[in-house]
C-alpha cells in the first residue's frame, strides 16, 4: 500500500504547473489532476520495482481530500518518505507485504 500526503497549498501550485491555470480550491479537477500525478509517480516505481525483480499489484488511485483524516495502512510497519520540493513538502507512506 502506498500513501500519498499533500498539503493543499502543495497541491494547488504543483496543479497550477500541470494545468496552467490558477486553482483556488480542491474541486474535482485539483482531484483527478492529483490522482494523474500519484499514477505517475506510482508507476515509475512499479517499472523500477519490477526491473529489480518484485512484483507488484497496482490500482487506480484515490484521492481523499480533507483536513486531520486518518487512514490506516494494510500492515504494522509502514515506510515514510518526507520529500522537498521547489514548491513544498509532501511525504510518502510505504507498507509492504511479502506474498509467499
Amino acid at each position: 500500500s502506498v500513501l500519498f500526503g499533500f498539503t493543499k497549498d502543495m497541491t494547488l501550485e504543483m496543479v497550477k504547473i500541470m494545468s496552467g491555470m490558477e486553482m483556488k480550491k480542491l474541486d474535482s479537477f485539483v482531484s483527478s489532476a492529483l490522482g494523474e500525478v500519484v499514477n505517475i509517480i506510482s508507476g515509475n516505481a512499479v517499472t523500477n520495482l519490477s526491473k529489480e525483480g518484485y512484483t507488484c499489484d497496482i490500482s487506480p488511485p484515490q484521492v481523499i481530500i480533507g483536513e486531520n483524516r486518518s487512514i490506516s495502512m494494510a500492515t504494522e510497519k509502514a515506510l515514510t518518505l518526507p520529500i522537498k520540493t521547489e514548491i513544498g513538502k509532501f511525504e510518502i507512506n510505504i507498507s509492504i507485504r511479502e506474498n509467499r
